[in-house]
């Protein structure tokens, strides 16, 4: 990694003050000159695995259906458990718990999953855009896969509820 100025005053005298910023490859530092915090790209970013995390959980009896089997909805609201562990576990959440809505799912269910049955929910993310995050993910139940798709969604603002860039 070049060596890391402050952009406000560009003086050399930086420390790196939290490991993650707004965005998974970003750490957060302070000028020593200014007093001014900023982010930047973390100096071990280039690991060439993306993000990710994998959840164990069971089929509650609230998570079936009539016949038995979970509800589809129940897919969605493991994986969301498997995003809030992911933020978590990268220091993030205070920056996107309520400000990341969903703005595309999709899923194809392979096969079921019923009450008390154990549960792996794997958690990756694909693509970050401007200010988008694109998650893969995949639920494995007793008989193999049950349910793969993917998840986008968008960072907004908590002020304005608008669409905004991940910080840098």
């Amino acid at each position: 990694m070049d060596a890391l100025s402050c952009p406000f005053c560009d003086a050399a005298d930086v420390a790196r003050v939290g490991q993650w910023g707004g965005q998974i490859i970003t750490a957060q530092w302070q000028c020593r000159s200014c007093g001014s915090y900023f982010e930047a790209i973390r100096e071990d970013f280039d690991d060439p695995q993306p993000a990710s995390i994998a959840i164990d959980r069971r089929v509650e009896w609230i998570d079936t259906d009539a016949a038995g089997i979970y509800h589809w909805t129940s897919a969605f609201r493991l994986v969301e458990a498997a995003e809030a562990a992911l933020h978590t576990a990268l220091g993030v959440e205070a920056r996107t718990f309520g400000l990341t809505p969903r703005v595309a799912v999709e899923a194809d269910f392979r096969g079921p999953l019923r009450f008390n049955d154990a549960v792996r929910v794997e958690l990756r993310v694909e693509d970050v855009g401007r200010s988008s995050v694109r998650y893969g993910f995949t639920l494995r139940g007793p008989e193999g896969v049950a349910c793969e798709g993917r998840l986008t969604t968008c960072l907004i603002d908590p002020a304005t509820r608008r669409a905004t860039a991940w910080p840098r």
